[in-house]
C-alpha cells in the first residue's frame, strides 16, 4: 500500500519560539515522525505549504484539492490546522473523488512534550 502525505501546516508542525513566546513554523517534523512511528507502508510526502489554518485562503484550499485530484495514490493524509479543517473537508467532499482522504492535526505541536501529534498521525494512518 502507498499513502500520499500532504503537509499544509497547522499546529502539528509549529515550534515554540522562546524569544517571543509564540508558536511559528520552521520546517516540517514529518520525516522524524514517520521514522519514530515505525510505519511499514510506503509514504510519499509532499509539502504544499506551512501555514496556520486561520491564514488559509481559497488559493491554498484549491491547491490541496488539485493535489488530491492529481496524485496517483488512492489513500491521502493531509495535515491541517484544526480551526478551519471542516471548511477544507467540506470542499474536498463536494468534489466526490474516488479516494480515501483523511485530514488530521493536533492541539499541541509535535515539538512540544506530551503532544498529541504522533498519536493523531497514527490514528489517521
Amino acid at each position: 500500500m502507498q499513502v500520499r502525505l500532504m503537509i499544509t501546516g497547522g499546529t502539528i508542525d509549529k515550534v515554540y519560539n522562546q524569544s517571543n513566546g509564540e508558536l511559528e513554523f520552521d520546517k516540517t517534523h514529518f520525516p522524524e515522525m514517520i521514522e519514530r512511528a515505525r510505519i511499514e507502508v510506503n509514504i510519499i510526502s509532499e509539502e504544499l505549504t506551512l501555514i496556520d489554518s486561520l491564514d488559509m485562503v481559497d488559493s491554498d484550499r484549491n491547491l490541496i484539492i488539485e493535489s488530491c485530484e492529481n496524485c496517483a495514490e488512492q489513500f491521502i493524509l493531509i495535515t491541517h490546522g484544526t480551526d478551519t479543517m471542516c471548511e477544507t473537508a467540506k470542499l474536498l467532499g463536494e468534489r466526490e473523488m474516488e479516494k480515501t482522504i483523511v485530514l488530521f492535526g493536533s492541539m499541541v505541536p509535535y515539538a512540544v512534550n506530551n503532544s498529541d501529534a504522533l498519536f493523531n498521525f497514527g490514528c489517521a494512518l
